[in-house]
C-alpha cells in the first residue's frame, strides 16, 4: 500500500534509505539490484494501476517541488538481474517485506 508523506518527510525517508542503492534485493523471488530511492507525488502515483506503470510514464519525469499541502511517497526502484526490466516497490512495503525496523512519520 502506498503511504503519503509531506515533502520534508519524504526527503528525510529517502535520505535514510540511500545506503540500499546498488545492493541486491529479492522481490517475490525475483533477484534485482536497487537503482534508486525516489520521491514522487502521491496523488499522481495512486492514479496508475501499478508502480511500474507510473515509473515508466512521462509524469515520473516531472521535477518535484515542495508544494504547499501536497503529499508525496517514496519508491524503491530496482532492475531485474535477468533482463534489466524495472520493478518498483513502495518504501513501506519494502521495509515490511525485509523485516526492517523503521519509524515512519504518522
Amino acid at each position: 500500500m502506498v503511504q503519503s508523506f509531506t515533502y520534508v518527510e519524504a526527503v528525510d525517508i529517502a535520505e535514510d534509505f540511500e545506503d540500499i542503492v546498488d545492493t541486491e534485493h529479492i522481490k517475490a523471488g525475483i533477484k534485482a539490484v536497487i537503482d534508486a530511492v525516489t520521491i514522487c507525488p502521491y496523488h499522481i502515483v495512486t492514479q496508475y494501476p501499478s508502480l511500474e506503470e507510473y515509473y515508466n510514464s512521462e509524469e515520473a519525469r516531472i521535477p518535484l517541488e515542495d508544494e504547499q499541502g501536497a503529499l508525496y511517497t517514496v519508491l524503491v526502484v530496482m532492475s531485474k538481474l535477468d533482463d534489466n526490466s524495472i520493478l518498483v516497490q513502495d518504501i513501506t512495503d519494502y521495509v515490511e517485506a525485509n523485516g526492517i525496523t523503521y519509524s515512519f512519520p504518522a
